[in-house]
């Protein structure tokens, strides 16, 4: 199967690390809890304040690459990969938003020895993008995503994450890897 994989509350705990990257930064360009009040929206890409725009273009690169890998995401995307998956990262990283994040990811994605095929930067359209890489399955954090993408043809899980754990959906949902490759075996079969 071709899956789509977003990164961030994905791959890696990206919200767990701008927590923590916000508690110490966050007054630097932005009021105290303007970022941290607001994660679910923030991570949704919904940034209302020219101030956590700011934050964002210079901080979250930094933020992105101290993020964790997920427990179970490393060893159960390599067995994907060798049950004969193909791979392909699709996130609104990319310099478009947060400059320095697409060379950040670059980078830790090789340090961390993290499987892709292919990765497209900078989506904002993930239907257009889905239908483009020929998508059978995208993995995604975020509810409208998933429902945009659903909508457009495209079979979708959502991953759970502190953005979506509160949202009630009718989408299939997982809650960890181990769960997401039980999901992908009964689909390939």
């Amino acid at each position: 199967m071709v899956l789509g994989i977003d990164i961030d509350d994905v791959i890696t705990d990206t919200s767990a690390a701008l927590m923590a990257h916000a508690k110490i930064h966050e007054v630097e360009v932005c009021q105290k809890g303007e970022i941290l009040d607001h994660l679910p929206q923030v991570m949704r890409g919904e940034i209302q304040s020219p101030r956590v725009k700011l934050y964002f273009e210079r901080h979250m690169a930094n933020v992105m690459a101290a993020a964790l890998v997920k427990d179970g995401a490393k060893a159960t995307l390599k067995r994907l990969k060798a049950k004969g998956h193909r791979l392909v990262y699709i996130t609104a990283r990319g310099d478009t938003k947060f400059p320095g994040s697409r060379e950040k990811t670059m980078e830790f994605l090789k340090k961390e020895q993290l499987p892709w095929d292919k990765i497209v930067f900078d989506s904002f359209d993930k239907l257009k993008d889905c239908l483009e890489q020929q998508i059978e399955l995208m993995v995604d954090d975020s509810v409208k995503n998933c429902e945009d993408l659903t909508k457009g043809g495209i079979h979708t899980v959502l991953f759970t994450s502190p953005v979506n754990i509160g949202i009630a959906t009718d989408l299939d949902r997982v809650n960890d890897w181990d769960e997401l490759e039980r999901y992908i075996d009964r689909l390939a079969k």
